[in-house]
């Protein structure tokens, strides 16, 4: 996505003049026109030509240069030469010569009153810093151009420059500022109602979301920049960054919608065989969706067509496109290829420090040494992918804080210009106020020659006073009990505030006591198996359990996670256990109604202890198959679960217990018992916690039943 952006930044001098301008009806006025008025219509007709037909424009542009240096017209050269930096820039990708016109064209500029031109040049010129990564350099140009717009009110030159500034701040990784710039890119565009630039500014808004990882905000955001941009004759389109914000979503379907769409956009646009090279982004797109069905035949052949334009030129572009080839070997088991492609790509990401393709390239090497049985080697790359995982995540939550931070900056700084407004309206209608005292004054001076005119304005103004007085009184009293009611409501909300912070902290409390429980008796488990001289087993406990392990890390900062996850956890977690008893008993877990687990919160691991007590107590000391049941049913805001084991029963397994040192197995339940009463705001525990023994026809224990209800939450209540 950052390339197009690249691209869109130099498009940007064209868009502002060629959708005002038609080729057609420059052309039939260039042979009417002379001196300055011919130049300018060159000028004009070379920003139309840019991008449809580049030999074209930069043919129009060479000539306004030459007949603008015929006559020393400054501002027709400066305004060729702006023209000649971009089209030369796209033609051959030389930053250096973008740069010698770039300030060629100040120079010229500076000679003139063409403060347009101006702050334009000193646009190119900060892209050309920005381009060859010397972003300190690059904004001290921006600024520059800033001042120049700001002087003569070119709301359209600053909405670039600020623009421009935030791409800095992006790649800078000064997110707050970034967000900050393309926020006031949006604001200029709006007051010049430029739709290009409010469409650019909203989607870079949209991408650094992207960035954070929070790719339902950035579509958002990608949507709204969709409709400021839709007819415009422009080669960049927010249609394929909504492509691919679903596909990191994992909607592929929208993903493939979008991403045709933006091709055929590009191909409706221009013949030229210059702009055709902007389908490779959606393109590639198109191939990772294909490569997400599996539907290798038809990705390979796209890859490939634009592997070979890509190599040594944009590295960026190159690395995705040896990931994806790597993957679809990777898919079609043939590793030998694999490995080439992997070995090249984790080379030039090690070289550019590219720490995503680190990440998935690290990730890909282990899954097919895994697959190869080569424990070692395996190992060696799974470590590397999860430093890598864990370091760019930390670094995503934090790019998200930053974001949000500046999100809730910008609203106070604009609530904060409302406020300085009305301060600034009860001024003047304070002054205006007093005007009219003055004026009353002046004119019951010029009326008291009357003395009887005089003694009926004194009448009518005690009287006046009277009554003012005691609409006076009568206001304060209201003021006053307003006050009062307000302090109260403020008291009543503040204990409210204080209750629930009470009931997280407790609740926060409590799952700290569990997580080491937990722990403890996954380790125990993988402790026996090494005592045996299990090793194979060991091994695949292990794994399985660092999977597991790695969950609860996640979910265990969290108050409450979906029924979905929590249910997941349950299912690695009942897979362990099973393994550990060499599949002597076999579980289930039911709906006994409809329940969408997803759009379901509770607190996590309260399940899990529940059916570790049914496994330790009841099912380990079973002779025969054991079986445990867990059903989920909902009725109202209650979440129901039935957890039935046919093992023991309570009384044995209490006897064999005191017989052993397995006696701090039902701290897990204990706690859990807790965080239920905790959650349910109720001290009665029989009200959402019941055991029972199961009895068969005979009267005997057959096994152990425990019912559960939890008050759970939905989407808006577990984020409240």
């Amino acid at each position: 996505m950052k390339y197009r952006w690249v691209i869109l930044l130099l498009l940007i001098p064209f868009f502002s003049l060629s959708q005002n301008n038609s080729i057609d009806s420059l052309k039939r006025s260039l042979s009417s026109l002379k001196e300055t008025s011919r130049i300018d219509c060159l000028n004009s007709l070379s920003n139309a030509y840019a991008y449809l037909q580049n030999d074209t424009a930069k043919m129009y542009a060479n000539a306004a240069f030459k007949e603008a240096s015929a006559i020393n017209y400054k501002r027709g050269m400066g305004r060729a030469i702006n023209s000649l930096t971009i089209i030369d820039g796209k033609c051959l990708g030389n930053n250096f010569l973008m740069k010698q016109y770039s300030r060629q064209a100040i120079q010229i500029f500076n000679q003139s009153t063409d403060s347009i031109g101006l702050a334009e040049a000193y646009r190119n010129l900060g892209y050309c810093y920005y381009a060859g990564g010397f972003w300190d350099s690059s904004l001290q140009y921006c600024n520059i151009a800033k001042k120049l717009s700001e002087k003569i009110g070119d709301m359209h030159g600053l909405a670039g420059a600020f623009l421009l500034s935030g791409f800095n701040y992006t790649d800078g990784g000064y997110y707050d500022k970034a967000f900050e710039n393309y926020n006031e890119s949006y604001r200029k565009a709006a007051m010049a109602n430029d739709d290009k630039f409010m469409s650019h500014s909203l989607a870079a808004i949209g991408e650094l979301y992207d960035y954070a990882g929070d790719h339902r905000t950035a579509l958002t955001y990608y949507f709204q920049s969709l409709q400021h941009a839709k007819g415009f004759n422009i080669l960049w389109h927010p249609l394929g960054d909504i492509g691919d914000a679903y596909f990191l979503l994992k909607q592929y379907d929208s993903a493939m919608f979008y991403q045709q769409q933006y091709i055929r956009t590009i191909e409706s646009l221009s013949n030229d065989p210059a702009t055709l090279g902007f389908k490779v982004f959606p393109n590639l797109s198109v191939a990772e969706l294909y490569i997400e069905r599996r539907e290798y035949d038809k990705a390979m052949p796209i890859l490939q067509y634009h592997l070979p334009n890509e190599r040594g030129q944009y590295l960026g572009t190159e690395m995705r496109i040896l990931l994806d080839i790597e993957k679809i070997y990777v898919g079609k088991k043939d590793f030998n290829s694999a490995f080439k492609y992997g070995r090249e790509l984790l080379q030039i990401a090690a070289k550019t420090n590219q720490r995503q393709y680190l990440r998935d390239g690290n990730q890909l090497m282990f899954i097919m040494y895994d697959q190869l049985k080569k424990t070692d080697s395996a190992y060696f790359y799974y470590r590397l992918y999860m430093d890598m995982k864990d370091s760019m995540a930390i670094d995503q939550f934090g790019k998200k804080l930053i974001l949000y931070k500046a999100a809730t900056d910008d609203k106070q700084k604009a609530t904060q210009i409302e406020l300085l407004k009305q301060v600034t309206l009860n001024s003047e209608q304070r002054i205006n106020i007093q005007q009219a005292e003055l004026e009353r004054k002046s004119l019951m001076l010029s009326l008291s020659i009357g003395v009887l005119v005089v003694g009926l304005l004194i009448s009518i103004l005690a009287i006046r006073n009277s009554k003012l007085k005691k609409k006076k009184e009568q206001l304060q009293k209201l003021i006053l009990q307003t006050n009062i009611e307000l302090e109260g409501r403020k008291k009543e909300q503040r204990l409210v505030e204080l209750e629930k912070e009470k009931a997280e902290l407790e609740m926060l409390a409590l799952r700290a006591q569990m997580n080491p429980h937990f722990i403890f008796n996954c380790l125990s488990s993988i402790n026996r198996f090494i005592l045996i001289n299990n090793t194979e087993a060991a091994s695949s406990y292990l794994t399985k359990f660092s999977r597991l392990i790695r969950m609860a890390l996640q979910h265990s900062e969290k108050s409450m996670i979906t029924l979905e996850k929590e249910l997941e956890m349950l299912r690695h977690y009942l897979d362990l256990e099973r393994l550990r008893f060499k599949n002597a008993f076999d579980y289930s877990i039911t709906f006994i109604n409809t329940i969408d687990t997803a759009t379901i919160f509770v607190p996590p691991l309260i399940f899990q202890p529940f059916a570790e007590n049914a496994i330790w107590h009841g099912l380990m000391h079973k002779k025969g198959m054991g079986y445990l049941d867990i059903a989920l049913s909902i009725e109202g805001k209650i979440l129901t679960s039935i957890i039935t084991d046919n093992g023991i029963g309570r009384t044995e397994a209490a006897l064999l217990k005191s017989k052993t040192a397995e006696k701090d197995k039902s701290m897990g339940m204990k706690i859990t018992v807790e965080r239920l009463a905790l959650l349910n705001k109720t001290i009665d525990q029989q009200s959402f916690f019941d055991i029972e023994d199961i009895k068969d026809k005979e009267g005997n224990t057959s096994g152990t039943k425990v019912e559960l209800k939890i008050q759970y939450r939905n989407m808006v209540e577990a984020f409240d």
